[in-house]
């Protein structure tokens, strides 16, 4: 088997690396260092270059980042985590897709398959919160790709999972601002390997899959409420709470 990690932070990846030759010695793993926020057509290029003729049966899409800021004062970092979320991931699908599409396909015991495309979104893709917006936008892009693009895969029994996974515990958390609703989010945090395990028991059998008691709350609720109704008491409540109300006062100066 060969798995193919990509990350900006070549110590991140050499880590990951030890600790999977430990757990796994017969798995070969090559290590791509790039940046999703730079040139999308030389990260493409790279990718396929340092991939060379190496067999691909699953496209993880679970780089990115997250930033906590207002719209109405932005900073760079908002187009970077744009490009880095969105544009290099749509040219590496571009450039990888039709790759696992020309595989030849294999039986699993159930069905024909030619491999999987996971994507992975975030319950904050359905779920409005102020000094999110970006962030959000760019997770609910990749959901949504996701379901198109497993329209067009199907038929060449190929498998797409988009998982919109609530709090995970990660240090992820430790690097945006401390809120009321995200400590409350965080109430209903699950690891890293439950998000694994869902994933990987949800492919050939859902495309959308929310995971944890928060997202399938979210969930519950968008089924449940009138998007704008939920968007006008979202609007009534947010200015209440303590410390988005001081940012309010703060960016409206």
């Amino acid at each position: 088997m060969n798995l193919i990690i990509l990350s900006e932070t070549e110590q991140n990846l050499k880590n990951a690396k030890a600790i999977l030759n430990n757990l796994f010695p017969t798995i070969q793993v090559c290590l791509i260092c790039a940046d999703l926020s730079k040139d999308p057509n030389i990260l493409a290029k790279t990718v396929l270059n340092q991939i060379g003729g190496l067999d691909i049966s699953a496209i993880v899409v679970n780089a990115g980042y997250g930033l906590f800021e207002s719209a109405s004062n932005p900073s760079a970092s908002t187009l970077h985590m744009f490009h880095s979320n969105i544009v290099g991931h749509q040219h590496l699908i571009n450039a990888l897709f039709p790759i696992l599409a020309k595989r030849r396909p294999h039986f699993d015991g159930r069905k024909w398959r030619r491999g999987c495309v996971i994507f992975t979104s975030s319950v904050t893709g359905c779920f409005v919160s102020p000094y999110n917006a970006v962030y959000s936008a760019t997770k609910a892009y990749l959901d949504h790709f996701g379901e198109c693009l497993s329209l067009e895969a199907s038929c060449l029994k190929i498998d797409v999972v988009s998982i919109r996974p609530g709090s995970v515990k990660t240090k992820f958390h430790d690097r945006i601002p401390r809120f009321f609703v995200m400590d409350l989010i965080n109430l209903f945090q699950q690891s890293p390997d439950a998000v694994a395990s869902r994933v990987l028991k949800s492919v050939g059998m859902f495309v959308k899959v929310d995971c944890g008691v928060f997202a399938v709350l979210v969930e519950l609720m968008n089924k449940l409420v009138d998007r704008n109704l939920y968007i006008a008491i979202a609007q009534n409540i947010y200015p209440f709470i303590p410390d988005i109300k001081k940012l309010f006062e703060e960016n409206g100066k």
